[in-house]
């Protein structure tokens, strides 16, 4: 493979990769507002509304991430990496786990609604 071979594939593939990334940010701006209007009638604590939101829309996005490496042929390069930040994630997490059990927990309890933020202990 030679260098006009890599030229023209980035002549063919980035406006094609502009037209995604620019589809992409207005339909998740979209399901975002949507997604918004959605948790507006739940019953759920605006914490968790916006917890969930994020998740979505990151998600979304990783989604997009993932179609642009395909179309850029960088799997080779990104597997590798990707492995070992699995890796790094995992030990991060052992690291971390008490932290996230308390997050998670909290997490937990704002959706249980036994209580609300704020409330304070009688004796």
């Amino acid at each position: 493979m030679n260098i006009t071979d890599i030229v023209g594939f980035f002549q063919v593939v980035v406006p094609y990769l502009e037209v995604i990334l620019v589809v992409a940010f207005f339909v998740i701006s979209l399901a975002n507002r949507l997604i918004r209007r959605f948790l507006s009638t739940t019953i759920l604590p605006l914490d968790a509304q916006n917890l969930l939101r994020r998740i979505i829309v990151y998600g979304l996005w990783f989604a997009v991430l993932m179609h642009v490496t395909a179309v850029l042929k960088l799997g080779e390069i990104l597997y590798p990496l990707i492995g070992a930040s699995v890796l790094v994630g995992a030990a991060v997490a052992l690291a971390v786990k008490d932290a996230l059990s308390d997050a998670v927990a909290g997490i937990f309890l704002l959706l249980d609604r036994h209580f609300n933020i704020g409330d304070e202990k009688s004796t």
